[in-house]
């Protein structure tokens, strides 16, 4: 008997987040077998919006290859840096990731998508900064279109607001250029440029334009809000570390697995080695998912930050 649909449309939309393009094809195609052939009833109607957002990967692909620029995916999870043209974007990649990027104190020094790859957390966490976006990048002003087809697989998007007079106005207008895109998905307000003069009152008016946005103000030049940028961005990138190894009292912890938050035992099983989940018979937990230390639990089990798993395979 096939497990309640409410539980299979819930395991499928954890196994498609984060996914894009080909590989978000080939997990649907995957779900897809997992269905009981029923032509009507809940499991239909699961099917038929599987179909849905086949056809929408599908499009979606097709308009990254045909029109936009194409960034090669790494890392663990690829956050987006979104902003008007000077706002602060290259620095603050720089800052972040040590990349050796083109900065300059003039628009549109940066004339094509670059990708850097920042630390947090031991996750790889790659931020890639499109160029300076302008009114009517929509219709494809200053290629407009090119650049945010670059942006559409993002799993979150960092606003960069420049502290500076005219600085909130002009990510506003980007933001009405954008909002097709960063819909739905995590964002968060990077307010740059805090180092100068007329950057309090700026950041004031900011917080109460924005009054439901999550805004971090950095300097670039002298490293202020930087530390708390980097966890905001691992909160909204959606990882989380599980340990899966034993660990010898006193000796190194490690490198935990990255997985998407909400992971559950039999996903980071799968996550280890495809064959694993048909051999599993239960796991151990330690951390904050588990009731106790060396908790027995099954396969639907969620795990948290910071999880220690040890998979224990059947006799």
């Amino acid at each position: 008997m096939p497990m309640p649909h409410q539980d299979m449309k819930r395991l499928i939309q954890r196994r498609l987040r984060g996914t894009e393009g080909h590989a978000r094809t080939r997990v649907i195609q995957e779900c897809m077998e997992m269905l009981p052939g029923y032509k009507q009833g809940p499991y239909a109607d699961l099917r038929k919006w599987l179909l849905a957002q086949m056809e929408t990967t599908r499009k979606r692909t097709g308009v990254k290859h045909s029109d936009g620029l194409f960034v090669p995916r790494g890392g663990d999870a690829r956050i987006v840096l979104l902003g008007p043209p000077n706002a602060g974007k290259s620095s603050l990649l720089r800052a972040l990731c040590g990349s050796s990027v083109t900065v300059g104190d003039y628009p549109f020094t940066t004339l094509r998508p670059i990708a850097a790859t920042a630390i947090i957390n031991d996750a790889r966490i790659q931020l890639v900064e499109i160029p300076g976006l302008i009114q009517g990048a929509r219709e494809d002003k200053g290629s407009g279109r090119m650049y945010l087809a670059a942006a559409e697989d993002a799993r979150g998007f960092l606003l960069v607001l420049p502290l500076e007079a005219g600085g909130l106005d002009r990510l506003l207008s980007v933001v009405s250029e954008v909002d097709f895109i960063i819909q739905d998905r995590p964002l968060l307000v990077v307010a740059t440029k805090a180092d100068l003069p007329e950057s309090r009152e700026t950041l004031l008016s900011a917080r109460a334009r924005l009054p439901e946005r999550t805004l971090v103000a950095v300097s670039s030049q002298t490293g202020e809000g930087l530390e708390e940028l980097r966890q905001s961005i691992w909160k909204l990138a959606g990882l989380m570390r599980v340990f899966s190894k034993q660990v010898n009292p006193g000796g190194r912890d490690d490198r935990p697995f990255i997985v998407p938050e909400g992971t559950t035992v039999e996903e980071l099983a799968a996550f280890i080695h495809k064959d694993l989940p048909l051999q599993m018979h239960n796991a151990a937990v330690w951390g904050s998912s588990a009731k106790f230390p060396g908790q027995l639990v099954g396969r639907e089990h969620i795990l948290q930050d910071r999880d220690r798993v040890i998979v224990k395979r059947k006799a």
